[in-house]
């Protein structure tokens, strides 16, 4: 399977990448009066927190096209609803990153618009993009 969340290309309508923060590891330190040097272990292995960028610096895009404007605003409001939903909803989801990292823990934290809609010709089409950016948590804290 290629990219996905949840088993549905929800992203797949405009350019992103997928960043990756750092697991999070908790630790325990112990030391004692009267002893030299310290004990320590790490107590567990957490989540792992990412979001959805822009490539080379910009920022991520949704896209959809219609036969008119209401037909891809539609389109675009579809997938926004979809991606909002699994936002509201906070259930772990299967995944698959643009570098085949793959996952069954994944929560969409926030879906953020950035500025209004843009609207073009695609053709005999009307197309229209949104920037936004989406950030989210992998709650095994790594990938398969």
């Amino acid at each position: 399977m290629s990219e996905h969340i949840d088993n549905l290309d929800l992203l797949g309508s405009g350019g992103h990448v997928w960043l990756w923060d750092d697991r999070v590891r908790e630790q325990k330190v112990v030391g004692s009066a009267g002893i030299v040097g310290a004990y320590s272990m790490i107590t567990s292995l957490g989540e792992r927190a990412g979001r959805i960028a822009g490539k080379n610096g910009a920022r991520a895009v949704l896209k959809a096209t219609g036969a008119s404007k209401a037909v891809a605003d539609a389109a675009l409001n579809v997938i926004e609803a979809a991606i909002e939903a699994y936002c509201d909803l906070g259930t772990e989801v299967e995944w698959e990153d643009d570098q085949a990292h793959t996952g069954t823990a994944l929560v969409l934290v926030s879906y953020r618009r950035i500025g209004g809609r843009l609207y073009g010709a695609s053709g005999a089409s009307v197309a229209v993009w949104q920037f936004y950016e989406l950030i989210l948590r992998e709650n095994n804290g790594s990938w398969d």
